[in-house]
C-alpha cells in the first residue's frame, strides 16, 4: 500500500504491505472491523498500529487531503527470480526524516525488507510487522523468530536485534491499548501477532528476512555509493549477495 490520493478509505499505511505463502497469510493487514466511527477497534484500524509500517517518534502518518502525494512507488525490478519495489514515504519528511523501503522477494523463498533512514538528528524508530491469525512464533534468539503454520515453516530475522541496535516486542491480542488484532469480518476481532522493533538513531538502514522454506536466512545490508543497496543473505555456510542499483524508475539486479 503506496500511495495517498485521497481520503476515501485511507488507512495510515504508509509502505505497508501483505505477504502470503501457498495460501497460508504471512504479514496481513488488519482487514475491516466495520464503519462505527467512535469504535475502538474501527480507530484502531484506520491507525497505523495495525499496519507493517515504519513510525518516527511515534508518531502516526496524517490522513489529511493536503498531505496527499499519489504514488509512493519510485522503482521497480527482477532478475534471477527475485522482485524488487523501492519506495519513499513522503510524510516523514514533516518530521525530518527520510525514509525509503527497499523490498526483495523470492516466492517461496524469502521477503527481505530494507528501511533506510536519513535525518539531522537522533528520533525513535518503530517498525511494525503484523503477523497471520494462522502463524505462531518461537523466540529462538533476540534477533530471531521460528514461524510456524498449516503445512509452514519459516523464519523471521531482525538485524539490528540480533546485534543489540534494537528491541523487539511481541504482543497478541491485548485489549488496552489495543494491539495484536485483525479483522476478517464484521465486528470480528481475531487475535495475531504484532511485531515491534524499536531503536533510536538518526541515519539508519535496518534490515529485515522472512524465511518461507524452513531454517531461517540472516542477513546484512550496505549502501556502498548513492543509488545502490548491497544484500547478504546468509543460511548455513552458504551465502548469496545481491546488488541493487535504482536509476530513475528502474532496479537492476546483480548476483554473486
Amino acid at each position: 500500500t503506496a500511495g495517498f490520493f485521497n481520503t476515501t478509505h485511507k488507512h495510515a499505511d504508509e509502505l505497508d504491505f501483505e505477504l502470503h505463502d501457498r495460501g497460508l497469510k504471512i504479514v496481513n493487514g488488519p482487514g475491516n472491523y466495520g464503519f462505527d466511527r467512535e469504535d475502538q477497534y474501527r480507530d484502531y484500524q484506520l491507525s497505523a498500529l495495525s499496519h507493517s509500517v515504519l513510525l518516527v517518534d511515534g508518531q502516526s502518518f496524517p490522513i489529511e487531503a493536503q498531505n496527499a502525494y499519489g504514488s509512493a512507488i519510485r522503482a521497480t525490478g527482477q532478475g534471477s527470480g527475485w522482485f524488487a519495489i523501492d519506495g519513499a514515504n513522503p510524510l516523514t519528511e514533516l518530521q525530518g526524516v527520510s525514509h525509503s523501503r527497499l523490498f526483495l522477494y523470492k516466492p517461496g523463498n524469502a521477503l527481505v525488507v530494507v528501511d533506510r533512514l536519513r535525518a539531522d538528528a537522533p528520533h525513535a524508530y518503530q517498525r511494525f510487522f503484523q503477523l497471520g491469525p494462522d502463524l505462531e512464533i518461537q523466540g529462538l534468539s533476540p534477533g530471531t523468530l521460528g514461524l510456524n503454520g498449516p503445512d509452514f515453516s519459516g523464519g523471521l530475522y531482525e538485524r539490528a536485534a540480533a546485534t543489540g541496535g534494537a528491541s523487539r516486542t511481541v504482543i497478541k491480542g491485548r485489549p488496552t491499548p489495543l494491539q495484536g488484532f485483525t479483522f476478517p469480518g464484521f465486528r470480528q476481532a481475531v487475535p495475531r501477532w504484532s511485531i515491534e522493533y524499536g531503536s533510536r538513531a538518526a541515519d539508519a538502514d535496518y534490515i529485515t528476512v522472512f524465511t518461507l522454506n524452513g531454517a531461517t536466512q540472516r542477513g546484512t545490508v550496505s549502501v556502498p555509493a548513492p543509488g545502490t543497496t548491497e544484500v547478504v543473505l546468509t543460511r548455513g555456510s552458504s551465502s548469496q549477495t545481491i546488488t541493487v542499483k535504482r536509476s530513475g524508475s528502474r532496479l537492476t539486479l546483480d548476483f554473486s
